[in-house]
């Protein structure tokens, strides 16, 4: 499996959830973001509204293994955690929202 690389939702500003974009290469959403970060944008757009979410690629990574673009993403997610941890958030809550589940220290 081939991962096409990372990307970072944003909601009202604050960074939600950090993942690998989609490894189903040439298949993108109508708005043009890959299938996986598409369907999880729509899926934050009927909570907080269009205008409110943001879904970014971050790293393009070319016919990288899925080991490497989770590679990635935790090393992303481990900068964001150091980052609110600096601004005095501590424990879950220094970790982003949508990675609370996955995301191992």
């Amino acid at each position: 499996m081939h991962a096409r690389g990372t990307f970072a939702i944003y909601v009202n500003g604050t960074l939600r959830k950090v993942g690998k974009a989609a490894a189903n290469a040439g298949r993108l959403g109508k708005n043009g973001l890959p299938t996986r970060l598409n369907s999880q944008v729509r899926k934050l757009e009927r909570i907080y509204g269009v205008r409110n979410v943001d879904g970014v690629v971050v790293n393009t990574l070319k016919n990288s293994s899925t080991h490497v673009a989770k590679a990635a993403e935790d090393a992303q997610i481990a900068k964001r955690v150091a980052e609110n941890v600096a601004a005095g958030k501590v424990g879950r809550n220094a970790i982003p929202y949508g990675n609370r589940k996955s995301y191992r220290s």
